[in-house]
């Protein structure tokens, strides 16, 4: 099993959280040094962190928008990236959006209970 970068994780735990500004710049910094399709990824991920951090404003607007173009990238990614069921996570960020009440979505590595 691959070794997460330590902000990564920094920035799960941040976003499970709830903190999703703090999340964003955790991510930021794997992102920046990333390449290829795990900086797509990690830039996805930073997308959903923004959409929520909107919706916690009830920015809506802003968080469909950003949200949508996340789970645009989403879709295009291999099944698991960096631990994380792409798929699994999308299908909860799409709910949220797109139902009110819906939970937050949670990003779920192996081993965790859900």
């Amino acid at each position: 099993m691959e070794t997460l970068p330590e902000e990564f994780l920094l920035g799960v735990e941040l976003f499970n959280d709830g903190k999703f500004f703090e999340c964003h710049e955790a991510w930021e910094a794997v992102w920046l040094k990333a390449t290829g399709v795990e900086r797509e990824f990690l830039h996805a991920m930073i997308q959903a962190a923004a959409a929520l951090h909107h919706a916690q404003r009830d920015n809506w607007k802003g968080a469909t928008s950003v949200g949508n173009r996340a789970i645009g990238k989403l879709a295009t990614m291999p099944p698991v990236m960096m631990q994380i069921s792409t798929t699994k996570f999308r299908w909860s960020l799409e709910r949220f959006l797109a139902t009110s009440g819906a939970l937050l979505p949670r990003v779920n590595l192996p081993g965790e209970d859900l």
